[in-house]
């Protein structure tokens, strides 16, 4: 099953962290139910329930790099660095894809697209519009 090129999800709620997941990997693959199962064993694997919201926001539901990590390793076959990428160091990867956090509040998709471009890129947004600016939705 190959994924399709169009998918695009938009953000309901504020689950930025979901929907990314889920725009980079093309389909419905992570549901809110197993980002709250992934920052309950995350504060557990830490020893504090007091942890929690700092993993998964119950405001927001914005998810924490561990939590982005858990449910990405165990099911999806994907790993976010820790550290930051320069532009430089990133462009010059062959069909690189990216989840981007911005200042610990938000989640969005950076990919070579088409896929195996070198120098074509697409940002994906899941808030599809706020004002007139091209930063929402899918962006070429």
């Amino acid at each position: 099953h190959t994924a399709p090129y169009d998918y695009f999800e938009r953000q309901s709620g504020a689950w930025c962290g979901m929907h990314a997941l889920n725009n980079l990997l093309r389909g419905p693959m992570v549901t809110k139910n197993a980002c709250r199962l992934a920052a309950q064993r995350v504060t557990e694997d830490l020893g504090s329930a007091d942890l929690f919201s700092e993993h998964l926001d119950p405001h927001s539901g914005f998810l924490s790099i561990d939590v982005i990590n858990l449910l990405g390793s165990a099911n999806l076959g994907i790993h976010v660095a820790e550290s930051p990428t320069t532009w430089e160091e990133f462009r010059h990867c062959h069909g690189a894809s990216a989840l981007i956090n911005w200042n610990q509040r938000h989640w969005t998709v950076l990919e070579a697209w088409p896929p195996d471009s070198p120098w074509s890129w697409r940002h994906t947004n899941s808030i599809e519009y706020a004002s007139s600016s091209l930063r929402y939705g899918c962006v070429h």
